[in-house]
């Protein structure tokens, strides 16, 4: 990871390339920030800096052994904890999935912590960070680095530690292992214990500026025009992996836009006609149940949005303008005394299309019953 593959954040660039050249590193280092800010993303170019063998105008080289290697995240001298879930006895340690670890940081190191969990495919399940990987991290720095200066920790979410699992890492921060570098990246450091951030530098990361998030948008997607881009980076507020979610849920209620403003218009006017025919379009075999279902599930968000926007507190609202554009007239409909009963229609509506009740059936029946909601 090269620092120019990071989105914006030039002033910790800045920071982490100074303490470098100062020969000021610190052993231990927490990067703590919103979702999205990119904190891991620097933690690990900054490793792949600190034992580039050819450095090149602030950026590693990219083509030298250590970086062949730390672009397959397979550095014999950087070691990974993170939090993952013990679904049999074959899962003790982090160690253990460390190839799952690997192989989704190769196809992207802005995620979620739920997209990690997942990609694991363990449900509900729990993942904790357990004091069996304190211990193989503690082994490991046992050992002189294989073939780097520096040997580097990165603790992805050390908030997720089990109390005996920090206690250890506590007591390495205390007693550091000779050129070892610890690299917490926390979006709760408030959750970690108090003596732990005691011995770690803080690095604040914020979230990414509008200009940088609009420049690596447009590289991501083309197809989208400046105005739906700028409206995804207003809702965004600095959150990469928010931003491209927002772009897929774009693409994909596009195709909802149109039918859902069909509906209300035809359910405000009374339009009984209009709403036959409209639900007869929704049967049509091109939709599909999964669509039907895609369709209901946009219009209870649209419901939910339309009803927050009547508080009047612009940062909560996640519309797009021609949504707000369409919803403007008749806003003031949904409300507390009935936002509930029209949620029910559309989760009834949900379940009826699962279970293979005519969709012709289904939404004409809805559009009529919405009629005693929303009707002038």
């Amino acid at each position: 990871m090269r620092f120019s593959d990071i989105i914006g954040q030039t002033k910790i660039k800045e920071r982490l390339l100074r303490s470098y050249e100062e020969q000021r590193i610190p052993h231990a280092q927490l990067f703590s920030g919103p979702e999205g800010c990119g904190a891991l993303s620097l933690a690990l170019a900054y490793a792949q800096y600190l034992n580039c063998d050819d450095k090149q105008n602030g950026e590693p080289c990219g083509k030298c052994p250590s970086c062949c290697q730390n672009k397959k995240f397979i550095h014999p001298d950087v070691h990974f904890i993170f939090p993952y879930v013990k679904v049999d006895k074959k899962v003790a340690s982090a160690n253990d999935v460390l190839p799952n670890w690997r192989s989704f940081l190769s196809q992207n190191t802005y995620f979620s912590a739920d997209q990690w969990h997942d990609y694991l495919n363990v449900e509900n399940k729990q993942s904790i960070i357990g004091v069996a990987d304190a211990n193989e991290i503690i082994r490991k720095l046992n050992y002189k680095a294989f073939e780097s200066k520096f040997k580097i920790v990165i603790i992805y979410l050390p908030e997720k530690m089990e109390e005996s699992a920090a206690n250890k890492i506590l007591k390495v921060l205390e007693e550091p292992f000779e050129n070892t570098v610890f690299l917490l990246v926390s979006e709760n450091p408030e959750q970690l214990l108090p003596t732990i951030i005691s011995r770690l530098q803080r690095i604040q990361i914020p979230p990414i500026d509008q200009e940088s998030m609009l420049t690596a948008l447009r590289k991501k997607n083309a197809m989208l025009d400046n105005g739906q881009l700028q409206d995804i980076i207003k809702i965004a507020n600095g959150n990469y992996i928010q931003a491209l979610k927002l772009i897929d849920d774009e693409q994909s209620s596009s195709e909802y836009f149109l039918p859902f403003c069909q509906m209300f218009t035809y359910i405000i006017k009374r339009q009984v006609k209009d709403m036959r025919n409209w639900a007869t379009q929704m049967a049509d075999k091109k939709y599909g149940r999964e669509k039907q279902k895609m369709f209901l599930e946009y219009t209870q968000k649209m419901v939910r949005e339309i009803f927050i926007s009547n508080l009047k507190q612009k940062e909560l609202n996640y519309m797009t303008s021609r949504e707000i554009a369409f919803i403007q007239p008749f806003a003031n409909k949904i409300n507390h005394k009935n936002i509930q009963e029209i949620m029910d229609e559309l989760t009834l509506a949900e379940n009826h299309i699962t279970q293979n009740v005519s969709p012709k059936m289904v939404f004409f029946d809805l559009a009529l019953r919405m009629t005693r909601y929303l009707a002038y």
